[in-house]
């Protein structure tokens, strides 16, 4: 939300930037998130990598700091449980 109320006010428009927690998390991590988050019990089920997989992801956010002056607020953790609390 922060960002995007910093993009609607900035004179540097046309601009796409990154944002995110600016930390990596794996698929199986994200996906242990979300079970712990929704509180589920669900059982993971790991399957081979495909080719060209991401094993990991992290938004590079540092054109959102230079020109927004973004700093992450919200972990990934506490914003799934916030967002599943809401429903």
């Amino acid at each position: 939300m922060q960002a995007n109320l910093r993009a609607a006010t900035t004179d540097d428009t046309g601009e796409a930037c990154n944002t995110g927690t600016g930390s990596s998390v794996s698929i199986r991590g994200l996906a242990e998130t979300m079970r712990d988050a929704a509180d589920t019990g669900s059982e993971i089920v790991h399957t081979d990598a495909r080719d060209g997989d991401i094993k990991e992801s992290v938004a590079d956010i540092s054109k959102a700091r230079e020109q927004l002056g973004f700093e992450p607020q919200v972990s990934l953790d506490e914003g799934l449980e916030r967002l599943l609390s809401e429903h």
